[in-house]
């Protein structure tokens, strides 16, 4: 190969590479930076979390922090929050956050998608501020969507149980989207600011929505109330037409077409057996 060729060819190799920072967790208090091996998780310096720590009473803010947990245990104490625009996400290991309060705030985003997170008082506030949940599993005492913040069961599964829930302020809500197999499990009727505060099914979804005490009629009311419940962002037909409802268990009436695949699925499993037998 001649050597302008060679030349263009690692000219090219070196422009088209992506080179992403990282930072890894060496252990003890995360909001300490001389605890990351490259300096602190910041926004395009991700950090990585396998091993156990602390988040204590040293620091009661993290701000604009990168940071995903894969394995270990942190153990939050006493009121902390993670501000501005900051993203924790869960994948695995364990987030115990019941010593004291968890705020999310400023635009700060928690997504889970394994592990198991538990916590006394979980607070997503202010705009922009989600709880992202595609798998895993959450435990709280208290869990709060205050001041615009957003819940979102993506598509995924995921189980999220909590002795006490309320929204208030703004247009939080709770959101079931479509594809999503996770339940929701809420041990007391919920609490509600203002009209704006709802749950919302996506067409397609397949969560559930657990109310202790909960009954047809209270889900039913919450749709016909103050839209606390809705179907694809809105109140269209009835309640009956969309939801169905198991003891205190709500979940979306599953499509024609999911029924059908059901069904095939049933006679393929009874014909699969019959030959087995004969």
């Amino acid at each position: 190969m001649k050597a302008k060729q060679l030349t263009y060819l690692m000219t090219l190799a070196f422009a088209t590479t992506e080179f992403v920072n990282a930072t890894t967790f060496t252990g003890g208090d995360i909001s300490d930076a001389g605890n990351w091996d490259d300096g602190a998780p910041t926004i395009g310096n991700a950090g990585t979390i396998a091993v156990d720590g602390n988040w204590p009473t040293t620091t009661s803010t993290i701000s604009g922090w990168d940071i995903t947990q894969t394995a270990g245990t942190i153990t939050v104490v006493g009121g902390r929050t993670y501000n501005s625009g900051g993203i924790y996400s869960l994948s695995g290991g364990t987030l115990d956050t019941s010593a004291g309060n968890f705020t999310f705030a400023g635009g700060a985003v928690f997504n889970q998608s394994g592990g198991t997170f538990t916590g006394n008082n979980f607070f997503i506030d202010n705009t922009g501020g989600a709880y992202n949940i595609t798998g895993g599993t959450a435990i709280f005492e208290n869990l709060q969507n205050r001041f615009q913040g957003l819940i979102n069961f993506n598509a995924g599964a995921g189980s999220v149980t909590t002795d006490s829930f309320g929204m208030t302020g703004g247009v939080s809500r709770v959101l079931f989207a479509s594809g999503s197999k996770a339940s929701f499990i809420i041990g007391a009727a919920p609490t509600f600011g203002n009209t704006a505060n709802h749950f919302n099914f996506e067409d397609g979804s397949q969560a559930s929505l657990t109310i202790t005490g909960f009954t047809a009629t209270d889900f039913e009311n919450l749709w016909t109330t103050g839209s606390r419940l809705r179907f694809d962002g809105g109140n269209t037909g009835t309640f009956s037409e969309h939801f169905q409802v198991s003891g205190s268990t709500l979940t979306v009436i599953p499509e024609p077409g999911t029924l059908a695949l059901f069904g095939l699925a049933g006679l393929a499993l009874a014909i699969s057996q019959r030959r087995r037998r004969n």
